[in-house]
This record gives C-alpha cells, sequence and structure tokens, in this order.
C-alpha cells in the first residue's frame, strides 16, 4: 500500500491503470478520485480535506467531509497532482505522512488510512528543479512510479485497440461494427496519436455514428490522419475500390506514388519497399499509365 506515481501523457488511460491497481487487492475499499486542476485552490481545499459549517463563503450549512475522509481505507486517486497549487502541497503532505486531516475551519484532528495514486503528465522532476512542484512532496508520492508509454510506442497494440472500440463502441450504440481495410489500418498505424488513446477511442466512435457503410472509407479519416502520414484521400475513381488483397496493395502503391508526386524513392520509402520491388508491383499491377501522367 505504498503510494504511487503515474506518469503518461494524456489520454494514455492512466485511471485505468490506477483503478487496476487498486482493483489488485482483495477488500480495498472505496476508490475515490479527484482532478487537482479542476477548481481554485480554496475550492481543491475543501474537496480534498472536507470543511465544516460557516468555514468559507458558499460552505454548506451542514458541513461536508473531503476526499480523504472518503477514502478511507481504500484508494485516493489524485489526477493531475502537478497543479496542486504551492500552497496545499504542505498540507498534503502532513495528511499523508501523520494519517490526519482537518476539516477547513475546524480543529478536530481525524484519522483517515488512505492508500494514495497519484497521476501526472508533467515531469515532476523538472518541476521540483524549477520550484513549482515541491521535493519533499514529490519524493513521498512517488515511493513507486509507472510510466504509461504513449501509443506512438505502442504500435503493437493499435490493432488490438482499433478492434477493442469497434466492438465495444458498436454495442454501446445498437450500432454494427464496421470493417477498416487495409489502407485504413495503414493510415492509423502510421499516424502519431498526440492524443493518444482517447484520441483514438473518439475516431472509432465517430466512424460507427456517422456512415452506415459496412466498409470504412479512406476519406472518412479526419484530415489530420491523412495529411500527417501523407495520405491522398481522393484519387482518380479507378484507386478507389478494394475488394482483395491484391487490389488493397494496388491501392495502396498507387496512392504512395501518387502522394510522392511520382517520385519512386520517396514511394517506396513510404510503402517500406525497395524501389526495385516498387517497379516490379507496377508492372505487375499494370499501374505504368496511372503513375506515368504524374511523374512527367
Amino acid at each position: 500500500r505504498v503510494p504511487v506515481l503515474i506518469e503518461g501523457e494524456t489520454g494514455v488511460g492512466k485511471e485505468l491503470f490506477a483503478r487496476a491497481i487498486h482493483g489488485e487487492e482483495r477488500g480495498g475499499g472505496a476508490f475515490v478520485a479527484y482532478n487537482c486542476g479542476a477548481a481554485s485552490k480554496e475550492l481543491i481545499g475543501s474537496e480534498l480535506f472536507g470543511h465544516v459549517r460557516g468555514a468559507f463563503t458558499g460552505a454548506t450549512a451542514e458541513g461536508r467531509p473531503g476526499r480523504f475522509e472518503l477514502a478511507h481505507g481504500g484508494t485516493l486517486c489524485l489526477d493531475e497532482i502537478g497543479e496542486l497549487p504551492l500552497e496545499l502541497q504542505p498540507v498534503l503532505l502532513r495528511a499523508l505522512e501523520e494519517g490526519v486531516v482537518y476539516r477547513l475551519g475546524d480543529t478536530q484532528p481525524r484519522r483517515v488510512d488512505v492508500r494514495l495514486l497519484a497521476m501526472t503528465n508533467r515531469n515532476l522532476h523538472d518541476e521540483v528543479k524549477s520550484g513549482r512542484f515541491r521535493g519533499d512532496l514529490y519524493y513521498r508520492i512517488s515511493v513507486t512510479r509507472i510510466r504509461i508509454p504513449p501509443l506512438r510506442e505502442r504500435d503493437i497494440d493499435i490493432d488490438l485497440l482499433v478492434e477493442h472500440f469497434n466492438r465495444r463502441l458498436a454495442q454501446r450504440h445498437a450500432v454494427p461494427l464496421r470493417r477498416l481495410n487495409a489502407e485504413v489500418m495503414a493510415v492509423l498505424r502510421a499516424y502519431s496519436w498526440p492524443g493518444n488513446v482517447r484520441e483514438m477511442r473518439n475516431i472509432i466512435e465517430n466512424l460507427l455514428l456517422t456512415s452506415r457503410e459496412e466498409e470504412v472509407a479512406l476519406d472518412e479519416l479526419p484530415a489530420e490522419l491523412l495529411d500527417e502520414t501523407g495520405t491522398v484521400a481522393t484519387a482518380e475513381p479507378v484507386l478507389l475500390q478494394s475488394t482483395s488483397l491484391e487490389e488493397t496493395e494496388r491501392v495502396a502503391i498507387a496512392r504512395a506514388v501518387h502522394g510522392a508526386h511520382g517520385n519512386l524513392a520517396q514511394a517506396a520509402r513510404s510503402l517500406g519497399v525497395s524501389r526495385s520491388t516498387l517497379y516490379r508491383k507496377l508492372e505487375l499491377y499494370q499501374l505504368e499509365g496511372i503513375v506515368k501522367p504524374v511523374m512527367e
């Protein structure tokens, strides 16, 4: 039950990991989450430690327990811990060290037994160096550290996540699953996913809800995916249909050459093949007539 600091970019799924850590313990008690960047420092103090009647303007008449008390015997998960105001950081440190909290406006100590999971998308070590985060608190909450890599470093997960979200979200919205062909999947694998898993989930959900076609067309993908991966979403009509593995390869080759403006060396690199292999494929699929006008 040592504190765990979960680090990772926005959208990588830090809270899912936190819930998994909490769920590993039998009889782990309540899981109470709070976002430290969601309110003013006055409200954060009240939310974390609670308040008594009349503690501040707007306080409830009967007072209220804070997240520490609600998580007693369980797990307190603090998201965006790096956003916690400096004035509240020693208060949090004291609560962790002593296992005691004081509600705002109260002098009565309340003992709490809480396992802390803290999450951040910042580099807290750098924040300590710059004076924006207390070093003593950093070392207290990072007894164990877990870094969740961004999706661009987990490309092996892309196919699994696409399948998962396609199935799960189709069930949620009571719509048919959609088929993502090899060309569409190639774009998804090549994209850098700055919004990580959350961005992927939103894109798959959008694809499910905006068309009734069984197969996802390339031009349904968001422009930022196509722009970044150098994919041409519109081409000659002869290139738009893909009915077999060979035809899918033919389409991918033609689009790569078109997107490279006839530069076959560049097109070969984007496809991950040698130039000699590209020449052979162009001849095999009789694409010389499509390529030559682009090259001239």
